[in-house]
């Protein structure tokens, strides 16, 4: 389940940034995504910490499919 979030959130960034927040503009979802072994290795904060950092940046950003 938590990795399908962080496919979404990721697939979220492929629709490009719309802000001009200038993190927007120097990050993606691919910088704050972790690998699928890196998920996997993390402990259940870590993934929740993960998860919220990519909701954030998706919400400020505007990263939407």
């Amino acid at each position: 389940m938590r990795l399908a979030i962080v496919a979404a959130v990721v697939a979220l960034a492929i629709g490009g940034c719309r802000s001009s927040d200038p993190f927007c503009r120097s990050h993606n979802a691919a910088d704050l995504t972790p690998s699928a072994e890196a998920y996997r290795a993390m402990s259940p904060a870590a993934r929740r910490d993960a998860e919220n950092r990519l909701q954030e940046a998706a919400r400020r950003c505007g990263w939407e499919p």
